[in-house]
């Protein structure tokens, strides 16, 4: 997981251009909800750190609601604009890997507010998050659990200043194996950490790194047995934790490839390993 800087568009300017583009009386319809979905986008700014606080839509499985839903469902000049505005952003960032996962590639948006339960944020530039479509379609509307939020939210919630994902190395019959841990240094408040948990356990995470570490170790133990490397034997600590720094100043403090990275580094046994 890894905090992106929130989209800057003009909101407001942005819901005119797209209800622009509607016809007849879908085109009527929206313009009279106007004022009320721009007070709804202050009110989720306002809450923006603690969208659970959100009240429910009115605009639920309405016709109001399918008109706000259609905004985002039917392509249109301006939605593509504001797609590709949002990414252009998301790429300045070092965006090649879905800030929930932090696996490739964050090819689809996510409305980190459900449409079908938020039609009004079904266009907010706040709400929509580029991700992968594993972790897009893992939240789907289940966003919520007893009014505590699910998944983070990598525009708001403050997950890059602090270290929670941590690795450790062990051989079993001399093959690797990698144990991925979540723990909280003391730094990180109850109410976020219970959500970064969550999280995890929300997008399967810890599984889905298992599912690539082996590939990944392969590829590090295969670089080490260079005999480049075996005449600095003594160095590559140091060099695993410097690659690890570098991944990290890249993807963030987070980032579970630099987590093995430091586990090889800090492995008491041999290493490169005799696979």
């Amino acid at each position: 997981m890894k905090n992106i800087n929130p989209p800057t568009l003009n909101q407001e300017k942005n819901f005119e251009n797209i209800i622009e583009a509607k016809v007849n009386l879908r085109k009527i319809r929206l313009k009279t909800l106007k004022n009320k979905v721009f007070n709804s986008y202050i009110d989720y700014y306002n809450k923006r750190k603690k969208l659970e606080n959100i009240k429910k839509s009115e605009f639920q499985f309405n016709q109001k609601g399918k008109d706000l839903s259609h905004c985002y469902d039917s392509d249109s000049i301006a939605l593509s604009n504001l797609k590709a505005s949002i990414k252009q952003g998301f790429k300045t960032i070092g965006g090649s890997h879905c800030p929930y996962c932090l696996l490739p590639s964050p090819y689809t948006f996510d409305h980190y507010l459900p449409k079908k339960l938020f039609p009004e944020f079904s266009i907010l530039p706040i709400n929509l998050i580029p991700c992968c479509f594993e972790c897009n379609n893992k939240r789907l509307e289940d966003w919520l659990n007893k009014n505590a939020r699910t998944t983070i939210n990598p525009y708001f919630d403050a997950i890059s200043k602090e270290r929670f994902l941590f690795a450790s190395i062990s051989l079993q019959k001399n093959v690797p194996q990698v144990t991925f841990v979540i723990k909280n240094s003391g730094k990180i408040s109850k109410y976020l950490f219970q959500i970064i948990k969550d999280h995890f356990e929300k997008l399967n995470l810890i599984n889905r790194y298992k599912d690539q570490v082996n590939t990944e170790i392969s590829e590090i133990n295969k670089r080490f047995l260079n005999p480049t490397f075996k005449k600095l034997s003594s160095q590559i600590p140091k060099l695993l934790l410097d690659e690890a720094d570098s991944k990290r100043s890249i993807y963030g403090i987070n980032y579970w490839k630099a987590a093995v990275y430091e586990a090889l580094a800090r492995f008491t046994g041999k290493f490169p390993f005799k696979i």
